[in-house]
């Protein structure tokens, strides 16, 4: 069974991002939305998540109205793609 990984934190909150890496399994994957696009620009955030070997995106939107720009390995999506990432997960964690 495929989850679907919401972290909401920055890097700031080391807890929510190291129980996710911790739980999540090579079918998963993890999105990153309001503080936690942060994730995707502070170097502990970056090695963590690429060490994971899981699929990590980034919304669009959150990482633009934070002024975050996005690059490799990190994909960003928007608002729709995150609607059908929802529908094809079975499961999603949420963490703050």
């Amino acid at each position: 069974m495929s989850v679907l990984h919401l972290i909401f934190n920055s890097i700031s909150d080391q807890d929510a991002l190291n129980r996710c890496i911790e739980l999540a399994q090579q079918d998963d994957e993890i999105l990153l939305l309001e503080n936690g696009v942060y994730c995707a620009q502070h170097p502990k955030g970056i090695q963590q998540l690429t060490n994971a070997n899981v699929q990590t995106y980034v919304l669009a939107s959150d990482a633009q109205s934070r002024g975050i720009a996005i690059a490799a390995p990190f994909t960003t999506i928007d608002q729709t793609t995150f609607v059908q990432m929802t529908v094809k997960h079975q499961k999603s964690i949420s963490w703050y």
